[in-house]
């Protein structure tokens, strides 16, 4: 991890103290704000951004003065649940538009677009107009 020294120490002396993990948390993860705690704040439940959305993590991480080891599962939590949510997401038949974090619809619909340009690439021009028409009538739709 890169984070100053200072930080480091507070976090290495304080490993278990709630507002001090959420203070340094931001410098260690890109995307997150903050992190939900279970009660008595002695295991991470979820992940939250500066915009407010909150991401359930898959499995709790239990907080322990072993602080390299459950940054490491945080960090390894974080990861799965993102894949997983991405994953149901391409499965569903219709986007939830409003329950699913940004970051997962970005990437869901950036794969589907993917696979929707290589299917029409060998199928010629006609096929990447249908393509484009049809993109254009989603950004219509997300739009107004």
């Amino acid at each position: 991890y890169f984070i100053g020294d200072d930080d480091l120490l507070e976090i290495l002396g304080q490993a278990k103290n709630p507002a001090v993990i959420q203070s340094h948390l931001k410098k260690l993860f890109a995307g997150i704000f903050q992190v939900q705690f279970a009660p008595g704040d002695k295991a991470i439940t979820g992940m939250c951004s500066l915009e407010g959305e909150v991401v359930p993590l898959k499995q709790p991480v239990e907080v322990s003065e072993a602080v390299e080891g459950w940054l490491q599962q945080l960090a390894t939590g974080m990861k799965e649940t993102l894949v997983d949510s991405i994953l149901e997401t391409r499965r569903a038949p219709q986007l939830d538009l409003e329950g699913l974090a940004s970051q997962v619809l970005c990437i869901a619909e950036m794969v589907l677009f993917t696979q929707q340009a290589e299917e029409a690439i060998p199928r010629g021009r006609a096929a990447l107009e249908g393509l484009k028409k049809e993109l254009l009538s989603k950004l219509h739709g997300y739009t107004s």
